[in-house]
């Protein structure tokens, strides 16, 4: 679903917007950071997450809760009338239901699949793709029909339907031994480690704001809020398959959950991914609010400007990564 916000920060934005007022429907920054706190705290719960996973004997405690707190995120949602309504529930509710369901779903490919790792971790990891491809024209369409209050009690009622059985039947963990959750010093002084913290803070930063900014930007340049949900669709669709090359691709572009396990190995999984799941959690709540602060009026001039920031992030992400 994080991948699907910009179609909600499109419609929280406009001048038509029925669940925001209009002095409210203005603070751009502010509405990005609905969307980034749910992806940070969807990626940043993993250091509370991680540890909870090791000490918990059966994993679906943890997962159904995750899927209640989700779909209870989207219901009290569809009554909000302020923005400090929608950072509660469809940012915080959302982000921590969502980190409850993500981690543990994360963790089953590194410890099942041994010799085809990265093509599986690829095949995990394109869901989310898949999901923004799929929902985020059918959001649009249901706000356009049904109104975006009746929009966020169809997806709390999508979420139980698809995700419950998910919740119900999670793989246990492979590992009869507690593994470490803390990152041990040695580890921590390592180049590659540091590297990769800050390659998965820029990534992470620069990822969200295509995809916070895009369908409001495509209606700047006069096209249809329909045609910016299109836009979305497929940027999702290209992330879901070139998830499945670089998992494919193994040592030479791998992704980082089979890096990390790679590199540092299975034991050390849970600790480091922890923590640079965190880190990343950390730059999706920098980067959309800093480019809806720097866009602040919706005008082509100030598109660009966020342009060349995301550019920046990426492209230090790119330096971090070659280097580790």
């Amino acid at each position: 679903m994080d991948r699907s916000y910009g179609v909600f920060q499109s419609s929280y934005v406009s001048d038509e917007s029925t669940i925001l007022s209009r002095a409210e429907a203005r603070d751009g920054a502010l509405i990005a950071l609905v969307g980034t706190l749910g992806a940070g705290l969807t990626w940043g719960g993993s250091i509370v997450i991680n540890p909870l996973m090791v000490r918990t004997k059966d994993r679906r405690y943890i997962t159904v809760s995750g899927v209640i707190l989700m779909s209870l995120g989207f219901a009290l949602a569809s009554l909000a009338t302020r923005i400090w309504h929608l950072l509660l529930t469809q940012g915080f509710l959302y982000g921590i239901g969502s980190s409850m369901m993500y981690f543990p779903i994360l963790s089953v490919a590194p410890e099942y699949f041994d010799q085809h790792r990265g093509i599986a971790m690829g095949f995990v990891l394109s869901g989310a793709g898949v999901g923004g491809l799929v929902l985020s024209p059918i959001i649009r369409l249901l706000i356009v029909k049904i109104s975006i209050r009746w929009t966020l009690r169809f997806l709390c009622f999508l979420n139980l339907v698809l995700s419950l059985p998910i919740a119900l039947t999670i793989a246990p963990s492979r590992f009869t031994s507690r593994r470490p959750t803390h990152i041990d010093i040695s580890t921590a002084r390592r180049p590659t480690f540091l590297l990769s913290t800050v390659a998965a803070f820029l990534q992470a930063g620069g990822n969200l704001i295509p995809l916070t900014f895009l369908p409001e930007y495509s209606t700047v340049l006069g096209y249809s809020p329909g045609f910016g949900a299109v836009l979305l669709a497929i940027n999702n669709g290209i992330n879901s398959a070139s998830r499945i090359v670089a998992g494919a691709a193994g040592g030479y572009n791998a992704l980082f959950p089979t890096t990390i396990a790679e590199v540092f190995g299975m034991q050390a999984y849970a600790s480091v991914n922890g923590f640079i799941y965190f880190i990343r959690g950390m730059g999706s709540l920098f980067g959309s609010p800093v480019g809806g602060a720097i866009l602040g009026n919706s005008v082509l001039a100030n598109y660009r400007n966020v342009v060349w920031f995301d550019s920046a992030l990426l492209f230090g992400a790119s330096l971090c990564v070659i280097g580790s």
